[in-house]
């Protein structure tokens, strides 16, 4: 025997509409293979910029000196972008130094002006290198 205080006491609470999980537009399985292939495209078209920008790398020889992870004549590509990592301004700087050389910022090592390498190459080629994971431990 239940005691009607008690079972209204353990009721389900009716939230409101505007709460809960359920409060935005129901999607349903249409739309939700469509934000799936929406997000596979993007992350594709990233992947493919990605790609671009390495081959842009290999075809101007950067490869020859830098590493991807480590240090080979100049520091790697994860290095770099580890030391850059919270400078604002660490693209159109880098962008430079391709461009124009550097000496000094890695040690004595000179790092060769690139004058083959065109400005949005340059820019492409800093982006690239700033979005490389960190180096690990």
């Amino acid at each position: 025997m239940t005691h009607a205080r008690f079972r209204t006491a353990m009721a389900p609470r009716t939230l409101p509409r505007s709460a809960g999980p359920a409060a935005g537009p129901r999607l349903g399985w249409h739309g939700a293979v469509m934000v799936l292939a929406g997000l596979w495209l993007a992350s594709a078209a990233v992947t493919g910029e990605a790609a671009e920008d390495r081959h842009l790398g290999q075809e101007h020889g950067c490869m020859a000196c830098h590493g991807m992870v480590r240090k080979q004549v100049g520091p790697g590509f994860a290095q770099i972008a580890e030391r850059y990592r919270n400078d604002p301004e660490a693209p159109v700087r880098l962008a430079g130094k391709i461009r124009n050389g550097s000496v000094g910022t890695w040690g004595r090592v000179i790092m060769p002006r690139q004058a083959r390498i065109t400005e949005p190459e340059a820019r492409a080629l800093a982006l690239w290198v700033l979005s490389q994971p960190a180096p690990p431990p």
